[in-house]
């Protein structure tokens, strides 16, 4: 995605661009706070990471479908025309 397609997600007056993005922020989020956690884990040489392996899946997961989910509502607006809802 270029930087003018993610401008224009900001610029639109779309409640569901809103509410995806607002999706996406969450589990991007998540999933940096669940890798900070993992990193700790792996310094400290913990070896209970393990069950945070699981947990980094799911939230790689879900961020990478809120993404998706994103871009494709993003496909059904006119780039051109911030406006449409």
């Amino acid at each position: 995605m270029s930087s003018s397609e993610g401008d224009f997600s900001f610029r639109c007056n779309c409640e569901e661009c809103r509410r995806l993005w607002h999706e996406y922020a969450g589990a991007t989020t998540a999933h940096i706070q669940l890798s900070g956690e993992q990193d700790g884990l792996a310094e400290s040489g913990n070896a209970s990471a393990s069950g945070l392996d699981s947990k980094m899946e799911a939230a790689d997961l879900a961020r990478s479908s809120a993404r998706r989910a994103v871009e494709q509502h993003e496909a059904t607006h006119d780039p051109h025309n911030p406006d449409q809802a």
